[in-house]
């Protein structure tokens, strides 16, 4: 199929190498970072690779076809039979607030709403810009207002805001530091996004699981895999942990959850590939914590099934994304040359820039790796993330 990607700006360093003209040939660095990746797919698998420089060129393309958008973009909006999915829809069910009220099985959520309104154009205010609209003062009470339910309520409890993404905007509160951090961050932040909501719920036990299907044209549900989410101190998701070994058994396991979303997302309009994130109470029972309505990041590892537990005999897979490292894509993979020649890694996304005049080089790479256990494959994770950039 055509895959088309969005140009990243040119930096002042490409600008002025493309002002001679032995360098106006030259491809821009991300569209070779891009090629590179996909040109490692099996040819019959690897999509036409194109890109697009302004928003215009993608709305041309809307006129001989459908669009299937990795998420709603605003310069779509004038057209409504122009992508694969309603964007008002999409939008909506990219939403917290949307899940909480979707009737779908979600942990008991408290939605503290703003009393603020928005313009009547129905534009979000930021008080930097609106300041007619929302005065400081106001945003400044109502932050106050909105935050106290969270000074009171008892431990633990799960604070997010509507929209977020990789754990962003999602307060994870077992302790009373944590408590703070989430009350200070909110206190300093939420005026910026009001009016808005806070969606705060009891925190259940265990590990959350990222489940990936596809949802056919048709309103079926495809199972694709089931991996346990990995994420960093901050909260923030960093990659999956997979037992392909298992995934029959997930399968079975998690057939009736993800058949009753797709039924509720497919009434709405959706169909493709997405995922949910998923817990269990005490009692069993599973709950939807995530609606991911679009491709994630752990979709990818699922479909690596067969290149590692068929092709190679590794059961268990890992992603790790985005990896931010030092240096180009040429000398990480001399560093690890013979994982990568084995299949063991296989980077799946590359992108990188420069700092400091053009002096420095750095990366930002997704990638997957392959081991016989659990062990080795933690052990080879913490290699790969002992070479990224510390914050």
């Amino acid at each position: 199929m055509d895959l088309h990607l969005f140009d990243i700006d040119a930096t002042k360093m490409e600008r002025a190498y493309q002002t001679f003209s032995w360098g106006a040939a030259a491809e821009r660095q991300h569209r070779v970072d891009a090629r590179r990746t996909y040109e490692r797919v099996q040819a019959s698998q690897r999509p036409n690779l194109h890109f697009i420089e302004t928003p215009e060129q993608a709305v041309q393309l809307g006129e001989t076809k459908k669009l299937a958008t990795a998420s709603p973009m605003d310069f779509l909006d004038h057209d409504p039979e122009i992508t694969v999915v309603p964007q008002e829809a999409h939008w909506k069910m990219l939403s917290k607030r949307t899940l909480a009220e979707s009737g779908l099985p979600t942990p008991p959520t408290q939605i503290i709403e703003s009393e603020l309104v928005a313009p009547s154009n129905g534009a979000a205010v930021d008080p930097a810009t609106n300041p007619d609209n929302v005065p400081d003062k106001d945003t400044d009470k109502e932050t106050t207002r909105m935050l106290a339910p969270l000074a009171e309520r008892p431990l633990p409890f799960v604070c997010k805001l509507p929209h977020g993404y990789g754990g962003h905007a999602v307060f994870v509160v077992r302790d009373e530091e944590q408590r703070q951090h989430c009350l200070d961050t909110l206190r300093e932040q939420l005026p910026d996004f009001l009016p808005t909501c806070l969606l705060v719920q009891d925190l259940l036990p265990g590990k959350s699981i990222a489940v990936s299907f596809f949802v056919t044209k048709a309103g079926r549900a495809v199972f694709v895999s089931a991996s346990e989410e990995v994420h960093n101190g901050a909260g923030s998701w960093t990659g999956g942990l997979m037992d392909y070994a298992a995934q029959d058994s997930l399968a079975a396991q998690y057939t009736d959850i993800i058949d009753t979303v797709a039924a509720y997302v497919y009434e709405k309009g959706f169909y493709g590939p997405m995922g949910v994130d998923v817990m269990a109470d005490d009692q069993g029972k599973f709950y939807v914590i995530d609606l991911n309505v679009r491709h994630t990041g752990s979709y990818t590892l699922g479909l690596m099934k067969k290149h590692f537990l068929e092709n190679l005999k590794l059961p268990f897979g890992g992603l790790l994304t985005p990896v931010p490292i030092m240096g180009d894509r040429d000398a990480f993979e001399r560093r690890f040359q013979d994982e990568i020649d084995s299949g063991r890694l296989v980077i799946t996304a590359w992108c990188h820039g420069k700092a400091a005049g053009g002096l420095v080089t750095y990366s930002a790479a997704g990638m997957i790796a392959g081991a016989e256990t659990r062990e080795q494959l933690l052990e080879f994770m913490d290699r790969l993330n002992a070479i990224t950039i510390k914050r």
